[in-house]
């Protein structure tokens, strides 16, 4: 564990006649229902009991989606942001689960919870702003409590896909889900190609269709009232969706290897018209989510791109940041957190493995022109470098020592406490690889402070000059 600031880990809030919404600007409490004076009529579905029989699953359960209803069994993983503190990541993965409905504002579902079960919230909301969708404001995701034993039902706030959260790290059983309209779900491993088709075909109600894999699910807008419509149900006609799939799943593992995450929650992707934070990226990572902008257009190779780095790269660097270590995310010459230089470094073993190469050893001659200069006089953060040649130093680390040495120096830097992460950094990799790495350090022009230069100094040194190693895969 670190020496970060405490939190109320794992703590949820239940008041009667009140839910909480959780949005990017924070969690607040709404009405548990619409209101009757200004919102329209709701339907309200009939509630059926929910099945006994398992649900089949890949990984983590996925729903199984009928015209009427949904049925989604639950797996016991815990809180997203707890595995996020366990782990030490950037951003905490996804509690949601996609049920594989629609439903409009005012309109009401009947949700079935097996006796026995606690901590289960329904939610209903998507993430960002989408065009055609709540007049395009952020809605965020707004959730309700839902008692085990008996049936609730709830009425939407607004439209909304619609979700179960279960934060219970003991709870298995299937939540069933009444009302609202279906939303066409392909699940890795399980959905026949032709009968997803089928789906979008006719229920064409939900302006989503959903994708689920083991370790990542995504809900891909589907079409709008504008003139220019989202183009994502074109790009993915014909598509492997099992292979897709199956390359997002590595993508995720992967970093997980890399980084040392043990959650299994899924990375859950959303395709707002436009990022939640107004900003400009390709793609970002936010807690709970990672956004991939549709402008109206292919959101960046998400549907598209093959495995090269050129067709992945945009999701590749996305979920390194959500796995990214606090420990690597060192302040710059401005005093500031980088979040560049060790983001992308899970993609290079991805590159390595996939497509024969690492694109860093085109990087030499910067790197020897920055060595070119006397070693004390030598800045890690001189305009000489820039995020990808700092990556470089990170990943010579790798391939002196192996894939998981970062993911070792990390755990072991965040047990240290020190909130100097460069400093403590440095520090666990000297005793994970238990090697003296002062003068790696100093090739880089990385300051070492005498205490820990000293306690360095009590390994041997590499017996090869690793700073100049600029072929990976020789």
């Amino acid at each position: 564990m670190t020496s970060s600031p405490s939190r109320a880990r794992g703590a949820r809030v239940a008041l009667s006649g009140l839910v909480l919404a959780s949005t990017v600007f924070g969690t607040v409490l709404v009405p548990a229902t619409a209101n009757a004076a200004t919102d329209p009529a709701p339907t309200t579905p009939a509630a059926t009991a929910p099945p006994t029989s398992d649900v089949d699953a890949v990984g983590i359960p996925a729903p199984i989606v009928g015209t009427s209803a949904s049925d989604l069994a639950v797996a016991p993983l815990g809180i997203a942001e707890d595995a996020q503190w366990e782990d030490g990541t950037r951003y905490a993965r996804s509690d949601l689960r996609q049920a594989g409905r629609w439903i409009k504002k005012g309109q009401q579902i009947a949700v079935t919870v097996p006796e026995g079960m606690g901590g289960v919230f329904v939610g209903v909301g998507q993430y960002g702003n989408h065009i055609g969708i709540n007049q395009c404001k952020n809605v965020g995701v707004a959730q309700f409590a839902a008692r085990g034993g008996v049936t609730t039902e709830i009425t939407a706030p607004h439209d909304g896909l619609v979700s179960v959260f279960d934060t219970s790290d003991t709870d298995t059983g299937i939540v069933h889900i009444a009302g609202g309209y279906p939303v066409p779900t392909f699940v890795k491993g399980q959905t026949d190609r032709a009968k997803f088709d089928r789906q979008l075909r006719e229920w064409t109600a939900s302006p989503f269709f959903l994708l689920i894999g083991e370790r990542v699910q995504a809900d891909v807008r589907r079409h709008s009232d504008e003139p220019k419509d989202d183009q994502n149900e074109e790009l993915v006609h014909g598509d492997d969706l099992d292979a897709r799939l199956a390359a997002w799943d590595d993508v995720v593992e992967t970093n997980a290897k890399f980084w040392g995450g043990q959650g299994k929650h899924r990375v859950h992707i959303a395709t707002p018209s436009y990022d939640v934070s107004g900003s400009s990226e390709y793609a970002d990572a936010h807690n709970g989510f990672v956004s991939f902008p549709t402008d109206f257009a292919d959101p960046h190779n998400l549907l598209t791109g093959d495995r090269t780095q050129a067709g992945e790269g945009h999701f590749r660097h996305a979920i390194g940041q959500v796995y990214q270590q606090r420990s690597t995310r060192w302040k710059n010459g401005f005093g500031q957190a980088d979040d560049y230089a060790s983001a992308d470094l899970a993609s290079l073993v991805i590159e390595e493995r996939v497509n024969g190469r690492n694109w860093l050893d085109g990087w030499t001659d910067k790197v020897r022109e920055f060595r070119a200069k006397p070693i004390e006089q030598r800045d890690f953060w001189a305009n000489q470098l820039n995020a990808t040649t700092r990556s470089l130093m990170f990943d010579q680390l790798r391939r002196a020592y192996g894939n998981d040495v970062v993911a070792r120096t990390t755990a072991r830097a965040n047990e240290d406490g020190d909130r100097t992460y460069r400093r403590a950094f440095i520090r666990a990799a000297a005793q994970v690889t238990k090697q003296d790495l002062t003068r790696f350090f100093a090739e880089w022009g990385i300051s070492v402070e005498d205490d820990v230069r000293a306690e360095m100094a009590t390994y041997p040194e590499p017996k090869t000059p690793i700073w100049d190693d600029f072929d990976a895969l020789d």
